[in-house]
């Protein structure tokens, strides 16, 4: 038997439904079986082709204007549903709003974080070099490197097509001829830092890098410094001894940078102070950069260097170099070196706020679909009505997913419109500068497509592929809602349920949880005591004498108690310097940080000894530099603290006698333990070195003390800025990344529960509308407003409990993972789940209890003269 061509007949069956592609194909076959027999089987399949050829521009057009047709249908149905049932529309839009905006906030962020550095032209091919300091007594990871490793790696490494040094100094001071300015964006640069990093040069040129004396400013500097951006030619103070020409302005770099610089000085003009600078192995305050070949490879980088280093650097025993090649676009959220350039966050942090938010979001879309799967068991009869009148089950799906695709469009967009609303508050929740152009961006709108697709698609499947498949006759008597459908339903929102409230009691136990870690590093025992201790921190070594002047002045003030003088405090970075011992071999040196200051420290900071005795000004030999250890270094070393006094203690700069040893304090950070650390008795470490003025304050008056301090500072010290801290507040900065996810996790789980409590009211008035008739039934029987509502609630509340307790062993884990970033950690009491629990369960029970309460108070009338 002779069949028509089957690709035609394929494209027949392709573009025509159903019941049309039948009729269509019985009437081509018939006609064509007939030019067959009467003028054979070519002209027969001629003439089938040509027909189905010219047919099917005219169904396309008809498939387009019937699919046209039913799109308008099904949203004209869609708007009739949504203003039938605001109450449940109401809540179905914001929920799931509240849901994609805070996963847009998130991303947002996550986006803003992973995009650091990438802003210049070779961000692919940049690498910091830096050094891990190997010593025996362990190693130090330095995001720093020597002053000669630089011109090592242009003349010797080929990979390397050039490298450039960074040195800030931790302050410095710039004066115009009015005014004094204490910097921390101050860099002295290289001049190849122009061929590593994209500088755009707005005024003027790069030549100040290029040679002795000369200097480039941002605007905002240049319109500080100099109330005008037109200051080529002009010249700066710069630590009161080096006059620097501005010989160009430079464009700032964006906020996504993990370096911010507001003056930059040619490296020649640091080479007047230090000029072995390219040829020193020490110190090692560098930050080294280099741009590699595109070809190139780390590890051969690395391989080759580790040579270079063999053959150009003798080092005593146990000591060595190994310096580390990080690409520029992982330094932001990956190293947490010594001597960072900025505060790091943690890409751990990172991934914790991206769970969160597809927690969040995950609880958002669950509350969608349980309503929308409640709501649709409800239209059992509508399908089988549509089902009697000719509705196919194609059409059937295509009103389901389009009812959840316009929920889901309106949610988009009102959640877009939060999100451009509320950025500044984010902005300053998170330590952010993301502006709403972010929301433009190529990845944002794709998320925003594939957000609607896939939360429409979830919220709609279970109606459109599950109600429209039901019979007709059965939907008509409402089997489907009384029996399959009803329990497949209930058992999957109610394992929905759960889920959302596991999230939510995670959501509440880490927030508790973080809060009590940080309320234990803030009230911790530190060892010394940063309340009411005042820091001017707007001097040098240079101004020694005239502090000290103003600190003996402000001794008569009654709200002074002491000062002392240092080269940092407590929280800020010291100064690393080699030692050894006599039991040590001569070229077995070791590396302590040292902090440098005067016979007051103790007092001032309220630090106890531990054995032998404090600085003093009635000993000479302390006014020449004699030195104290904390137990941690001393138990380094091998010694017990009485052991330790009047031990010989040698310096590279020179040797001197231990006095004392403090018991241990924490410097730093509840983030890492106690380290060796050695304490100088003189606070002055190099001659251009930054110098504090801490005084401790009785309390009283904090006001009127500070302006009195600044009045006799304005009178001894009229050329120096009054710029101070409170030490207490500056430690605490060192815990800002635990603030800011502390922040996020409280907000971002309050909404969490919010919208959880939501779903939980719309699925109870859902219910109570389905259980109508058995409230006014058991009404009528005698049963009590307070047996149904208690009825109702204890239904739901069973959902919650197995929720908490499905939740507090995920959260468990996850805090006892996130508490080993700290060396001092609080514990992970039963209190705080227990407290979670109750705030969970409480809030749940009184959203199930308004609307039990509603139901339980109905006329059983009504109810049983329902339909």
């Amino acid at each position: 038997m002779h069949r028509p061509p089957r690709i035609c007949e394929f494209l027949v069956r392709l573009v025509l439904h159903d019941v049309d592609r039948a009729a269509v194909l019985g009437d081509l076959h018939e006609t064509y079986s007939a030019l067959r027999e009467h003028y054979g089987c070519r002209e027969a399949a001629r003439w089938y082709r040509s027909q189905v050829i010219r047919s099917i521009p005219f169904i396309f057009h008809r498939s387009i204007f019937w699919g046209l047709t039913m799109l308008h249908n099904y949203i004209l149905v869609a708007l009739r549903t949504i203003r039938k049932h605001k109450g449940y529309s109401f809540i179905n839009v914001t929920g799931l709003a509240a849901g994609l905006s805070c996963f847009l906030f998130i991303a947002l962020f996550i986006q803003h974080e992973r995009s650091y550095d990438r802003f210049h032209s070779g961000s692919d091919r940049i690498y910091r070099v830096e050094l891990d300091l190997e010593n025996p007594m362990g190693t130090n990871e330095l995001a720093t490197s020597p002053g000669a490793l630089s011109p090592l790696l242009n003349r010797s490494l080929p990979e390397i097509e050039v490298s450039t040094r960074l040195f800030r100094p931790s302050q410095i001071t710039i004066a115009t001829e009015t005014d004094t300015y204490k910097e921390t964006k101050t860099f002295f640069a290289d001049p190849a830092l122009a061929d590593v990093f994209d500088l755009v040069v707005l005024r003027g040129d790069l030549s100040g890098l290029s040679r002795p004396n000369g200097m480039v400013l941002t605007e905002e500097a240049a319109t500080k410094y100099f109330k005008s951006d037109a200051v080529v030619g002009q010249t700066l103070l710069v630590a009161d001894s080096l006059t620097v020409e501005v010989t160009g302005i430079v464009q700032s770099f964006p906020s996504n940078s993990h370096f911010q610089f507001d003056v930059l000085i040619s490296m020649d003009t640091w080479k007047r102070v230090m000029p072995a600078t390219d040829t020193r192995w020490s110190p090692h305050m560098f930050h080294t950069y280099a741009l590699a070949s595109p070809a190139a490879n780390v590890e051969s980088m690395k391989a080759t260097l580790d040579q270079l280093i063999r053959e150009n650097v003798q080092l005593g025993d146990g000591w060595w170099f190994n310096f580390q090649f990080t690409p520029l676009t992982d330094i932001h959220l990956t190293s947490h070196r010594i001597a960072e350039l900025d505060v790091n966050r943690s890409v751990d942090s990172l991934y914790l706020f991206g769970i969160i938010a597809v927690f969040i979001l995950a609880v958002a879309c669950v509350n969608f679909m349980n309503l929308s799967t409640a709501r649709s068991s409800m239209r059992t009869r509508e399908i089988g009505m549509r089902k009697v009148l000719g509705a196919r089950r194609a059409q059937l799906v295509g009103q389901f997913l389009g009812e959840a695709y316009l929920f889901t469009v309106l949610a988009v967009l009102v959640s877009v419109g939060i999100v451009i609303l509320g950025l500044t508050w984010f902005n300053s929740v998170a330590g952010t500068t993301i502006s709403a152009a972010s929301l433009l961006q190529g990845p944002f709108l794709i998320s925003i497509l594939l957000a609607i697709l896939l939360v429409g698609l979830l919220a709609g499947a279970y109606p459109a592929f599950f109600l429209s498949g039901f019979r007709p006759i059965s939907a008509l008597k409402g089997w489907a809602s009384s029996q399959t459908g009803h329990r497949s339903g209930s058992t999957l929102r109610k394992s929905l349920v759960v889920f959302q409230f596991a999230v939510s009691i995670f959501l509440i136990a880490g927030t508790g949880i973080v809060l009590d870690q940080l309320s234990f590093m803030r009230s911790a025992d530190k060892g010394f005591e940063p309340e009411q201790v005042f820091v001017i921190s707007s001097l040098s070594a240079r101004d020694h004498t005239a502090a000290s002047a103003y600190a003996h002045q402000i001794s008569n003030l009654a709200s002074v108690e002491s000062t002392t003088m240092s080269n940092a405090v407590p929280g800020r970075e010291t100064i690393g310097y080699s030692f050894r011992v006599p039991s040590m071999e001569e070229s077995e040196w070791q590396v302590i940080p040292v902090l440098f200051t005067d016979a007051d420290f103790m007092e001032v900071f309220d630090v106890e000894l531990a054995a032998g005795r404090d600085f003093s000004w009635d000993y000479r030999a302390d006014s020449s530099g004699s030195i104290m250890l904390n137990e941690a270094a001393v138990a380094s070393i091998g010694w017990k603290p009485a052991e330790a006094i009047g031990r010989e203690f040698f310096l590279r700069r020179g040797g001197t006698t231990i006095v004392g040893v403090l018991k241990d304090f924490n410097y730093r950070s509840l983030h890492n333990e106690v380290e060796p650390m050695a304490f100088l008795s003189t606070p002055i470490a190099y001659g251009s070195a930054p110098l504090f003025l801490s005084i401790r304050l009785t309390g009283a008056n904090m006001a009127e003390t500070t302006s009195a301090l600044e009045s006799e500072w304005k009178n001894m010290l009229p050329n120096k800025p009054f710029e101070y801290f409170f030490l207490n507040e500056d430690y605490d900065r060192q815990y800002r990344e635990d603030e800011r996810l502390a922040r996020i996790f409280t907000v971002f789980g309050g909404l969490a529960i919010l919208i959880a409590c939501l779903g939980l009211f719309g699925l109870a008035t859902l219910a109570a509308e389905q259980r109508m008739k058995e409230i006014g039934i058991r009404k009528a029987l005698g049963a009590t407003t307070y047996g149904i509502a208690a009825m109702f609630t204890a239904n739901f509340m069973k959902l919650v409990g197995l929720a908490i307790l499905l939740g507090i062993p995920v959260t468990w884990f996850a805090a006892k993972a996130w508490l080993e970033n700290f060396a001092y950690r609080t514990g992970i009491g039963l209190d705080v789940f227990l407290y979670s629990a109750v705030i969970l369960a409480t809030i749940a029970a009184a959203t199930i209890t308004i609307q039990s309460i509603r139901a339980a108070l109905s006329n059983p009338v009504d109810a049983l003269r329902y339909e």
